[in-house]
């Protein structure tokens, strides 16, 4: 519910869910020609969650149940 979802965002650098607008807004730049340099890459659009410790679901999911324990 909503405790699950704040602990969540709780752990996401950028403290807030992304939306919509965020990826249309990313996908706009990677076909402007403000990123013509960006060639061969993955845009990686998750508030920075992958630079985390826990940057995959299951390893986020077991961290938010031990912190309840």
């Amino acid at each position: 519910g909503k405790h699950l979802t704040q602990d969540f965002i709780n752990v996401i650098p950028c403290q807030r869910l992304g939306t919509r607008q965020d990826i249309g807004d990313t996908v706009m730049y990677v076909v402007s020609d403000a990123a013509q340099l960006l060639t061969g890459t993955t845009v990686i659009a998750d508030g920075g969650s992958h630079l985390t410790r826990s940057n995959n679901f299951q390893e986020r999911m077991t961290l938010l149940k031990n912190s309840r324990l």
